[in-house]
């Protein structure tokens, strides 16, 4: 549960994507309890957010009780969220984190070109589809505010496939099923008839609730490629606005000069920072936010800057504490298609 917490609060950073943080004095630490910082080695990594943001409204608060001399812990009672929740004692690395799809197998897009074999796939009976609609996914909604992600069969995916303003974007397979994105943004609303019984939210405000942690993944990443190929609209060679989806939808090709686009992802970091003795915690606020949230320190890594030196960078830059370079490791990763990061998680201790 307090993984969880110290997860959630890590990823807040990237919601202002680092900037406009009020700045943490050298040395003000957040205190917290022996047993929460037995959980680090395992909860610094990158994962879900979402979860604690979204139902702080139906659970008992985040309480973060006084600073400085006198800190207290921090505690909290939230529900489980992710995979991640599972995970041994002992293990450095939370991986899989929320909005990972590890049985996903993305290595058939070369099967698929072959003459006859989409045509196939996108009639074969156990084949599913994550409908995306302007940044949308389809969800079911449940009784106590849950959402189950709902995937078209072939049939319901039939007039949109035909439709060739639509985007089918090849996601790999899962279980031996094709799976594939279904980008019909260029229609003004979707039809009732695919709507019934079912609702169109945004990833990031419904991801936390989704009843399947593995289809958070899915919706995820057929998210990320559509809002990708909605933004790509002209080429970066010739500035012509002759863009196509080419090769299953997993890249895009210029009709007039024939360069190729493929999906940008934008790493960024962000880490837990201790103390010497392991019973503090660094952490931030960006001055707007409502009182009581914060967040472990994060932000883009800028050209020719490697992940650790982003690390050494953005904590002395948010907080003005140096961070030990001995003390740098990775612990592990999370996509986070809001638009296009990934969050590349670490663990360090101040200088």
């Amino acid at each position: 549960m307090l993984q969880r917490l110290l997860l959630s609060m890590m990823l807040a950073a990237i919601l202002s994507a680092a900037k406009g943080f009020e700045r943490v004095p050298a040395g003000r630490l957040l205190q917290v309890s022996r047993n929460v910082l037995s959980v680090p080695q395992r909860a610094c990594g990158a994962a879900s957010c979402s979860r604690l943001l979204q139902t702080r409204t139906r659970t008992p608060p985040l309480r973060l009780l006084a600073m400085g001399a006198g800190a207290g812990e921090i505690a909290a009672r939230e529900p489980r969220v992710g995979p991640t929740a599972a995970q041994s004692s002992g293990a450095i690395s939370t991986w899989p984190n929320y909005y990972c799809a590890p049985d996903l197998e993305r290595n058939g897009r070369d099967e698929l070109m072959q003459p006859g074999e989409m045509r196939a796939a996108l009639r074969a009976a156990d084949s599913r589809f994550v409908l995306v609609w302007q940044g949308k996914n389809l969800f079911n909604a449940l009784d106590g505010g849950e959402y189950a992600a709902r995937f078209l069969s072939p049939v319901e995916a039939e007039p949109f496939t035909a439709d060739p303003k639509a985007i089918v974007i090849f996601l790999g397979k899962l279980k031996g099923s094709w799976v594939f994105g279904l980008d019909v943004s260029h229609l003004d609303e979707v039809p009732q008839s695919v709507l019934e019984g079912s609702v169109l939210e945004q990833l990031r405000s419904a991801g936390g609730l989704i009843t399947r942690d593995h289809d958070a993944g899915l919706l995820a990443s057929a998210r990320g490629m559509s809002v990708w190929h909605r933004a790509t609209k002209f080429c970066s060679k010739c500035g012509s606005g002759d863009m196509k989806p080419v090769k299953v939808g997993t890249s895009r090709a210029c009709g007039n000069c024939g360069a190729r686009e493929f999906p940008r992802t934008d790493p960024s970091v962000i880490v837990a920072v201790q103390s010497h003795d392991r019973t503090h915690l660094l952490m931030g606020r960006k001055a707007v936010w409502p009182e009581g949230r914060y967040s472990t320190l994060a932000g883009f890594s800028e050209m020719g800057e490697s992940l650790e030196e982003c690390v050494l960078r953005e904590v002395l830059e948010e907080s003005g504490v140096r961070v030990a370079r001995e003390s740098v490791f990775f612990s592990s990763s999370q996509p986070w298609p809001f638009p296009r990061s990934l969050m590349i998680g670490f663990q360090a201790s101040v200088r």
